[in-house]
């Protein structure tokens, strides 16, 4: 009897085990097929999120052409406008180095002209006080012609 009741207990032990184990192998199982099905929308997921990669870089290869051909076309443009102005740049500079030429070359003449001038004032004056020692001596000579006719008018009319 005994043994009758150990089998009992290990019979009851072995299907409470089994049933445990079935039960255990049924969750494992549902989490497996669960598992399954996250990988499954990973890996949907991961295949979505690489098409809309191979999208955006080839949209992004588009762009960058695009804008680059853009932006070079643009910094030519600017390469030019800024040749055009260094050109204008450098005429002006040449201009006013020749305009600074020029006015030393004026400021030299008006040197030159000033000495003139002030050599054309001194002979001015010179004359001038020729003239005066000119016209004194003149004068005296008229007042002696004067004196002279006088005296010869007196002479004449003491001969009568």
């Amino acid at each position: 009897m005994e043994k009758q009741n150990i089998n009992k207990l290990l019979s009851k032990e072995l299907i409470d085990l089994f049933l445990k184990m079935n039960f255990d192998f049924k969750k494992q199982e549902e989490e497996l097929f669960q598992w399954k099905a996250d990988c499954q929308k990973v890996q949907e997921k991961v295949e979505q999120l690489q098409q809309e990669n191979k999208e955006l870089q080839k949209k992004n290869k588009e762009l960058t052409k695009k804008y680059s051909q853009k932006v070079q076309e643009k910094v030519e443009k600017l390469q030019q406008a800024n040749r055009k102005l260094l050109n204008k740049l450098n005429s002006h500079n040449n201009k006013l180095r020749a305009l600074q030429e020029e006015k030393i070359i004026l400021k030299g003449s008006i040197k030159d002209l000033e000495r003139t001038k002030n050599n054309y004032k001194i002979t001015l004056n010179s004359e001038r006080t020729k003239i005066k020692e000119l016209q004194k001596e003149k004068n005296r000579i008229e007042q002696e012609k004067r004196k002279l006719v006088q005296r010869a008018k007196n002479l004449l009319s003491n001969k009568k």
